[in-house]
């Protein structure tokens, strides 16, 4: 896949093309816990800001996930740390709401809003406490 995947680079393909549901090449290697492709690609100057049809970007769906590598690379790459989807949801609320404790806590090092609220009204805290307790 890696050799394919530079194959199309070389031919000057979009690197920020995204399918019909808003997918792009960085989204799908985050979704699959594949770093090394995220590496790849980083390496290839995407936006890695772009959001999937829900409002989700690579990063989103990283810390959702618990893939702190990936994660890792796309907050070095130059992510945008406090963007939100479509339900208001940061990627740190995302590390929070699903107890991914070293994304959330790599993300509040980096810089990440602690204060900021969803559309539900909770901070990213909240969600991190929440799972905490369960």
């Amino acid at each position: 896949a890696y050799f394919m995947v530079m194959d199309l680079i070389d031919t000057g393909v979009n690197i920020d093309r995204q399918d019909q549901f808003g997918r792009t090449a960085v989204i799908l290697a985050a979704k699959s816990n594949d770093a090394p492709m995220v590496d790849i690609l980083i390496n290839c100057e995407p936006d890695l800001d772009l959001r999937d049809c829900i409002g989700r970007t690579a990063l989103m769906i990283a810390a959702e996930n618990g893939y702190a590598n990936v994660a890792e690379s796309l907050m070095n790459g130059g992510a945008d740390l406090d963007l939100r989807d479509f339900k208001g949801m940061s990627a740190l609320m995302y590390a929070g709401k699903h107890g991914h404790q070293a994304i959330f806590d790599l993300l509040v090092n980096k810089g990440a809003d602690r204060e900021a609220r969803s559309a539900s009204g909770h901070a990213a805290e909240h969600f991190a406490e929440a799972h905490r307790k369960n």
